[in-house]
């Protein structure tokens, strides 16, 4: 019976390892490149292509993409940075701090080796005055 709980628990994990690898390499890379290109292109043909106060060498697709990179990478980076530096980054890092189990049980081993290190921290100290009373 425990053979067979070890086999499950190990047919599990290894399912879960292979979830987090397909997410990873679906939302971090493929969904992003499958986006942006999504997004330039209707971008476009929609709008682009359709707007009657841009010159014409302007709606070539070459000189579309270049202004486009040009003025998205900037744009975007800039509410990145804004994001992580005061928006809601910090609130969605505590928050998965207390939700998700993996994150939570390394932040209790961080706060335990913080702990310990004050505590050796302290010893030293009281190691370092003993020595410096007794040589003077």
């Amino acid at each position: 019976m425990t053979s067979e709980k070890n086999a499950t628990r190990e047919g599990l994990d290894k399912l879960g390892k292979y979830r987090q690898y397909f997410l990873a390499g679906h939302s971090r890379w493929f969904v992003f490149v499958m986006g942006l290109s999504n997004f330039s292109l209707i971008f476009y043909n929609f709008l682009w292509v359709k707007l009657t106060f841009v010159p014409d060498i302007l709606k070539n697709e070459f000189v579309f993409l270049l202004i486009f990179f040009v003025t998205y990478i900037p744009v975007v980076t800039s509410f990145g940075r804004w994001d992580l530096m005061k928006g809601t980054f910090k609130a969605e890092t505590n928050v998965s701090r207390v939700v998700n189990p993996i994150i939570k049980e390394q932040f209790e081993r961080f706060d335990k080796i913080e702990a310990q290190n004050q505590r050796l921290l302290e010893r030293f100290n009281e190691m370092e005055k003993r020595q410096s009373g007794g040589w003077s």
